[in-house]
């Protein structure tokens, strides 16, 4: 596999290899040398900034399309109003403003239709940012 590189001038690049303890792969060869337990403080420091340093180098319709797959992967179920801000954001940056009439006899879809609805006028890139902001602030409270 090709080293991960770090963009980052302080943080070495981060290598995937064989492991010769058994695992799949080692974060790098500092695993292997040591014992291929839990990475050390050191490496999970530098897991950190090169994770940091890829996320700042997608691009918002990339990081958009990452958080959607990730904050339905989180370990507790979100606050009902956390979800409908979450799809009214989402439907905001995909489709734009509402295109349809308010549900009368379904609860669930109303709720939706104005959680969208609310988000009426906001550009598609400043809903997808929104989205970006909440989903971190989702993922974060509630873990994946």
């Amino acid at each position: 596999m090709q080293p991960i590189s770090s963009s980052a001038a302080l943080v070495p690049p981060l290598q995937a290899s064989p492991c010769r303890f058994g695992r799949l792969y080692c974060i790098d060869q500092l695993c292997c040398n040591y014992s291929c337990a839990e990475p050390s403080s050191r490496q999970k420091k530098y897991i950190h900034l090169n994770n940091v340093a890829t996320s700042a180098k997608m691009s918002p319709q990339a990081e958009f399309e990452k958080m959607a797959e990730d904050v339905k992967k989180v370990k507790t179920r979100p606050t009902d109003q956390e979800l409908l801000d979450l799809y009214g954001l989402y439907k905001q940056a995909i489709v734009g403003d509402i295109n349809s009439d308010r549900p009368v006899m379904d609860l669930k879809g109303k709720a939706k239709w104005d959680a969208w609805n609310s988000r009426k006028g906001m550009s598609k890139d400043s809903a997808m940012s929104a989205y970006i902001t909440l989903a971190k602030e989702v993922i974060s409270k509630y873990g994946l």
